[in-house]
C-alpha cells in the first residue's frame, strides 16, 4: 500500500519529465518555418532598434492574420527579452517548450484542485502526450503560446472562483489582459474568463460579494487591452480595419453557382476541440501541419483513431457528469454543510470554458459560410478538453463537495476507475510517443518538405554560420523574418524583390558584392554568383550563392553587350548587358540573361505598388506573337537603392512543333500587377517617355534550325 502511495506521489513528476523529454527530443529536427520565426525575428528587431535608439523601427503590430487584421505585437516584446540574452533559434524554441511544460504542471494542479488528484494526473498526461500540443510548443510562432495562455488563465481563474479568492481572480484578469496582446485570437480568452466569473457570481451570493471589486477592475483591464490594440491599429492606418470590412463583405457576397449557398452548421469546431484533447496530429492537412507530413501513420495507424475516439467519448461523459452535478446542486433549495456549494462553480467553469468557443465558431460559420475553422483556434478551449476527459474518472462527486457522502450514487467502483485511468495514461503514451519518434526519424532522412524555409533548426544554424562568415547581407525574399531569426540580426537582411527560389529569374545585388541567397543544390544558380556548398546532412546539400563585386567595365563582356543604344525605364533603370541566343532548335531550352542598373528612384513613387517581371515572347517576322515563352516572377520595388544591380536569367523552352525559319525574341520588363508594359525612355530624350507603341520591347532575331 505504501508503494502505491509512493508511486501516486511520483506520477506528476514523471509526467512533467516525460513532457519535457518528448518536447526537447531531437530539437534540432524541429521545423522552423517562416511563420514560426516571425515573432522571434520581431523580437530581434526590437532589441536592435532599442540598442541603436531607432525608436521608429520598433514594430507596433505583428504579422497579418487570416482576416487581414494585423496581430498584436506583445509576443514579440516577450521574445525581445529572450533575444536580449541569446538570439539563437534554439533559445526561443526552448523557452517555448518550457512554457508548454509549465502549462502541463498548471493543468495537473488545476485538475487536482477542481476534480481530485486522479483527474489531475489524467489531464496532465493527456496534454503531455498530445501530438498537437508537442508540435505547437516546438517553435516561436504566434499561436504557439495560445494553449499556455489559456491554461494559465484557467489555473488562476477557476480555483479563485471555487475557493472565493478575490486576489487570485484579479491576477487572472490581469494576466488575461496581457495575454490578449500576444495573438489576435488570444483576444477571445477574455470571453471565457468573463463568462465563468459572471456565472459563478450569479450562482454564489458569497462569491458575488467577494468578487465584485476584482471583477470590475479585471474586466476594465481587458477592455483597456482591446482599446489599446484598436488605438494602435488606427494610429498605424485604417487599412487593416478596411481590409477586414472587405473580407466581411466578400464573405457575405453571393457565392458563385458552383459553391454552396445554404448556411449549415459546421461541426469542425467540436471535432477539433475533442481531437486536440485526444492528441491528434491533424495529418490530413499538409498545408496546415507541414511538420507532420512524413509518415503520419508510421506506427499502428488505427491506434490513433481509436485513441482519439476514446478520449472524445470520455470528454463527453465527463461533460455529462459535470453538467449533472451543476443541475443537481443548484437545484437544491438548501446547501448541506457550511459551504456555499462551491463544487458547482468549478463544474460550470469547466463546461463554459469548453463550450463557449465551440458555440461561437458554429455561429460564425452560420454568419460567414466561407469561414474556415482551423484547429489552432480551438486551442482556446484548453485546458477544459483535458479536464472533461479526466472528469469521467471521478469516483464520487467533486472533491470540494460538501454534500453528504451517502447521498452520492457510486455507479462505477473506485478500483475500476483507477484501472481505467492507468489504462488511459498507458494508451496516451503508446499513441503519442512512438508517433513523434517516427516522424522525427522520417524528417532526419529528408530535411526538406518543399521549401528552404522548412529546414529544421539544426540545419538552419549550420547554414547561418556560413551566412555570418561569408555574406554581407542576405537577400531572401518573403523569408526575411525566417532569415533574421537564423542570421540572428535584422540589419543585414533585406527583401530583395523577387521570389528567390528554384524558379527565381532575378536577384538584386550591391555593386560591392557580398549579397547572398541560398538554394537547394538541385535548383538553378543566380546570375554571376560564387557558390559556397553547405552539407547540411549526408543526403542534403544547400548552395549559398554570393554575389561578387560588379565591375561595369567587364559586365558586358561577361554577359554580352547589347548592340543598341541603352534604354531607360521610368524607374531610371539602365540595361547594361544582355545575352540572347542567335540560333536554336525546336524544343530546345534557351537562356536569356540581362543585367540592369538602378540609377535613381523617384521619391514620390510607391515602390510597394510597382511590380515588374521579365518576359520573353517569340514572334513571327511580321510581329505577331507565336508563343509567350516565359513570364518571370514579379520583381518588387521594396528596399531598392540607387546603384543596385538587377541580374536576371530566363530559361524558356521553345515549342517542339515550331517549324524552322526566322523569328524574333521580344524581351522586356512587364508590370504583372497592372497588366501593362513597362515604360521606357530613350537615352537622348530622357525627359520624354515613349508612348507611341502599346508595348515597348527589345527584339532580337532568332533562327530556328
Amino acid at each position: 500500500m505504501n508503494r502505491i502511495k509512493f508511486l501516486k506521489k511520483l506520477a506528476p513528476y514523471f509526467i512533467l519529465l516525460l513532457a519535457l523529454a518528448i518536447r526537447l527530443y531531437r530539437l534540432d529536427l524541429s521545423r522552423y518555418s517562416h511563420d514560426s520565426a516571425i515573432p522571434f525575428s520581431y523580437g530581434i528587431r526590437i532589441v536592435e532598434a532599442i540598442a541603436d535608439r531607432n525608436w521608429k523601427d520598433i514594430p507596433l503590430l505583428s504579422l497579418v492574420s487570416g482576416v487581414r487584421v494585423q496581430n498584436p505585437v506583445g509576443a514579440s516584446f516577450f521574445w525581445a527579452l529572450v533575444a536580449y540574452f541569446d538570439r539563437s533559434p534554439y533559445s526561443g524554441t526552448v523557452i517555448s517548450v518550457l512554457l508548454n511544460v509549465l502549462g502541463v504542471a498548471m493543468l495537473y494542479d488545476l485538475g487536482r484542485k477542481l476534480l481530485g488528484a486522479r483527474a489531475g494526473v489524467i489531464a496532465a498526461m493527456l496534454m503531455a502526450t498530445s501530438i498537437y500540443s508537442i508540435y505547437i510548443s516546438r517553435a516561436t510562432w504566434i499561436q504557439g503560446q495560445l494553449e499556455f495562455c489559456c491554461v494559465c488563465a484557467a489555473w488562476l481563474i477557476m480555483p479563485a472562483l471555487a475557493e472565493h479568492r478575490p486576489r487570485r481572480l484579479l491576477a487572472g484578469f490581469v494576466f488575461t489582459s496581457f495575454a490578449m496582446q500576444t495573438y489576435l485570437a488570444a483576444m477571445a480568452v477574455a470571453v471565457p474568463v468573463t463568462l465563468c466569473t459572471a456565472t459563478s457570481c450569479l450562482l454564489s451570493p458569497t462569491l458575488r460579494r467577494a468578487a465584485r471589486k476584482p471583477f470590475a477592475i479585471g474586466f476594465a483591464a481587458c477592455v483597456v487591452s482591446v482599446l489599446f490594440f484598436a488605438a494602435i491599429l488606427l494610429a498605424q492606418g485604417a487599412s487593416s480595419v478596411q481590409d477586414f470590412s472587405a473580407v466581411y463583405a466578400q464573405e457575405n457576397a453571393p457565392p458563385p453557382p458552383v459553391q454552396r449557398t445554404d448556411r449549415r452548421i459546421d461541426l469542425d469546431a467540436i471535432t477539433y476541440a475533442l481531437q486536440i484533447a485526444g492528441g491528434v496530429d491533424f495529418d490530413f492537412s499538409k498545408e496546415l501541419m507541414g511538420f507532420w507530413v512524413y509518415g503520419p501513420d508510421t506506427l499502428a495507424p488505427n491506434l490513433n483513431r481509436i485513441y482519439v475516439t476514446i478520449v472524445a467519448a470520455l470528454a463527453m461523459i465527463g461533460a455529462i457528469r459535470l453538467a449533472s452535478s451543476v443541475f443537481r446542486i443548484t437545484g437544491r433549495r438548501k446547501y448541506v454543510g457550511t459551504g456555499d456549494g462551491n463544487e458547482h462553480l468549478a463544474a460550470s467553469s469547466i463546461l463554459i470554458w469548453f463550450f463557449w468557443g465551440i458555440v461561437l465558431s458554429i455561429i460564425l460559420v452560420l454568419v460567414l459560410p466561407r469561414l474556415e475553422v482551423r484547429p489552432q483556434y480551438m486551442l482556446l478551449t484548453a485546458p477544459a478538453g483535458y479536464l472533461l476527459a479526466a472528469a469521467a474518472f471521478i469516483p464520487r462527486g467533486l472533491p470540494s463537495s460538501t454534500l453528504e457522502p451517502n447521498r452520492e450514487t457510486q455507479l462505477v467502483p473506485a478500483r475500476a476507475l483507477s484501472y481505467g485511468a492507468v489504462t488511459l495514461c498507458a494508451l496516451a503514451a503508446l499513441n503519442g510517443i512512438p508517433r513523434v519518434l517516427a516522424n522525427y526519424g522520417a524528417i532526419q532522412k529528408n530535411l526538406f518538405v518543399d521549401r528552404l524555409d522548412f529546414l529544421p533548426i539544426g540545419a538552419q544554424v549550420r547554414l547561418a554560420r556560413v551566412w555570418r562568415a561569408d555574406c554581407i547581407e542576405i537577400a531572401n525574399p518573403q523569408l526575411q523574418f525566417w532569415t533574421a531569426a537564423s542570421f540572428q540580426t535584422a540589419k543585414n537582411i533585406r527583401f530583395a524583390g523577387a521570389e528567390n527560389d528554384a524558379q527565381s529569374d532575378v536577384w538584386i545585388v550591391r555593386n560591392a558584392g557580398g549579397t547572398c541567397t541560398s538554394r537547394i543544390s538541385t535548383e538553378s544558380a543566380p546570375v554571376l554568383a560564387d557558390v559556397i556548398p553547405v552539407q547540411l546532412s549526408p543526403n542534403t546539400l544547400v548552395n549559398v550563392y554570393r554575389s561578387a563585386p560588379i565591375n561595369e567595365a567587364t559586365l558586358a563582356s561577361q554577359l554580352g553587350a547589347p548592340n543598341f543604344r541603352p534604354l531607360h525605364l521610368n524607374l531610371e533603370w539602365t540595361l547594361l548587358a544582355q545575352s540572347v541566343p542567335k540560333t536554336a532548335h525546336a524544343g530546345e531550352t534557351i537562356s536569356v540573361t540581362q543585367a540592369w542598373r538602378i540609377d535613381s528612384l523617384p521619391a514620390d513613387l510607391n515602390l510597394d505598388a510597382v511590380h515588374f517581371t521579365q518576359f520573353v515572347d517569340l514572334k513571327y517576322p511580321n510581329g505577331t506573337s507565336a508563343r509567350l515563352l516565359s513570364n518571370g516572377h514579379l520583381t518588387y520595388g521594396r528596399l531598392w537603392r540607387p546603384g543596385d544591380f538587377v541580374l536576371g536569367r530566363l530559361t524558356p523552352t521553345l515549342p517542339a512543333d515550331l517549324p524552322p525559319g526566322n523569328y524574333e525574341l521580344s524581351l522586356s520588363l512587364f508590370d504583372g500587377k497592372l497588366q501593362k508594359n513597362a515604360v521606357y525612355f530613350d537615352l537622348n530624350e530622357r525627359g520624354e517617355p515613349i508612348w507611341d507603341k502599346p508595348m515597348i520591347a527589345i527584339t532580337r532575331p532568332l533562327v530556328i534550325l
